[in-house]
């Protein structure tokens, strides 16, 4: 064995050896020794659960390190941290069935990559495992679209039914996002979009600016535009018992505090934009 490669650390990559041997027989390369330091604390528990997989599992976990022990090899040789249990073992156990779902075993590796690095592990919180346990595929397309886009305002239009002061809505908040993206159940976009307010990720901030209204109209345009809200909902009986007019309310969801480090922790993504949260409302 390379005399590089010394005390748990050895131990850490040597006890991989009757579990995923194609990667022991790597131990040699600058990602696998990281790999091996990073993870000394916890490596027992996670051998312990790859002795129980089949071969076609060990398979694909062996191609999830892989993929870690390259994103290792970004680290200073001084700067690998040793990655605490509370995030390693969770994370150990859930790519054993998050293993062949790319959106959301890319997130954990993200978790367990930055949990790896001493200038990187305080943005890495235990809190975050249980937001990818419940975030579906399409949810993390979501939000890897606003963090491509770096989208710190997340715009939206709803169609309304107003008569008297009152309103009626006849749309879920639109966004176009569903249009632009390849969801699986893209007609549920507004119940991911819940459950990301829920995960504390965005919330709603409903004010719009008016200097905006080039970005509302853009999405309303993947509707159709503001004439067909008016000739699709013109007939509906309340809307004509109530002689309402057919007007669309705009508002936005924003990033929150902590929906930028989760973002920037399990995406790889520093989000810097500004907020657009505040103004007259443009209706």
């Amino acid at each position: 064995m390379d005399g590089k490669i010394i005390g748990g650390t050895a131990l850490t990559i040597y006890g991989l050896k009757d579990i995923l041997p194609e990667l022991y027989r790597d131990l040699l390369q600058p990602g696998a020794r990281k790999m091996g330091s990073a993870l000394e604390e916890i490596i027992g528990y996670g051998t312990n659960i790859l002795s129980f997989y089949g071969e076609k599992q060990r398979i694909l976990i062996q191609a999830r390190l892989n993929q870690y022990a390259q994103k290792l090899e970004s680290i200073p040789d001084g700067n690998i941290a040793k990655v605490p249990p509370e995030i390693g073992i969770p994370i150990f156990q859930r790519l054993s069935y998050y293993v062949s779902n790319e959106e959301l075993a890319d997130l954990f590796l993200e978790l367990l990559t930055r949990a790896s690095s001493l200038d990187a592990c305080a943005l890495a919180q235990p809190s975050f495992i249980s937001i990818i346990e419940r975030l579906s595929i399409d949810e993390a397309k979501i939000l890897k679209y606003i963090a491509d886009n770096n989208m710190m305002n997340i715009y939206f239009s709803i169609v309304i039914a107003q008569s008297m002061g009152d309103h009626l809505r006849l749309t879920p908040p639109l966004t176009g996002i569903e249009k632009k993206l390849s969801l699986v159940i893209p007609e549920n976009i507004n119940v991911y979009f819940d459950n990301l307010i829920s995960l504390r990720i965005i919330e709603n901030a409903i004010t719009p600016l008016y200097r905006e209204m080039d970005d509302y109209r853009k999405i309303e345009e993947l509707y159709g535009g503001e004439d067909s809200f008016k000739l699709k909902y013109k007939d509906l009986p309340k809307v004509i018992e109530h002689q309402a007019d057919i007007r669309i309310m705009r508002g936005s969801y924003r990033v929150t505090s902590m929906g930028l480090k989760f973002i920037e922790c399990c995406m790889g993504k520093k989000m810097d934009g500004e907020y657009n949260t505040w103004g007259n409302s443009p209706m």
